[in-house]
């Protein structure tokens, strides 16, 4: 759906211009707005969440991550390494955010190719299997979630 909407109006609104074509120019503004708050709310996490996941790596050499002042310092650094990053334009972004989006991956390619020996294949044909459809209903209400939200705001 987002490819084809991208096709469909060749501008750099994205959602707002989906939207306000839809529902008129004051709900592409809330979308907007709404999507900057989103997107300000949910960039500023991921600086805290690499700096846990880099102590639970590091282990017991992690102590240093709890203090207080070399937590505010190497959010700093993170920050000022991403602004950089930001600043040189968008073909380094666009290299960058494809190399860390491999290297976050990567984890999952190995993962995979580590279960491959005890994979059991009889298990793939589903004919014993009963479905679990608490399960299924489940994670698509939670795949769908946003579609669902603007569902019932409708």
């Amino acid at each position: 759906v987002t490819a084809e909407l991208t096709g469909l109006f060749p501008e750099n609104a994205g959602y707002v211009a989906w939207v306000s074509e839809a529902f008129g120019p004051c709900l592409g503004f809330v979308e907007g707005w709404c999507s900057w708050w989103s997107g300000a709310i949910d960039n500023a996490i991921y600086p805290g969440l690499f700096l846990q996941y880099l102590k639970q790596l590091s282990g017991a050499s992690g102590e240093w991550l709890d203090d207080r002042s070399h937590v505010v310092i190497a959010l700093l650094v993170v920050n000022v390494v991403l602004t950089f990053v930001n600043w040189r334009g968008l073909d380094v972004v666009a290299k960058t955010a494809m190399m860390l989006g491999l290297l976050a991956v990567s984890p999952f390619f190995a993962m995979t190719v580590l279960a491959i020996p005890h994979l059991d294949l009889a298990r793939l044909s589903g004919r014993n299997a009963q479905p679990d459809w608490r399960l299924l209903l489940n994670t698509l209400m939670w795949n769908l979630n946003c579609e669902s939200q603007c569902i019932r705001l409708w």
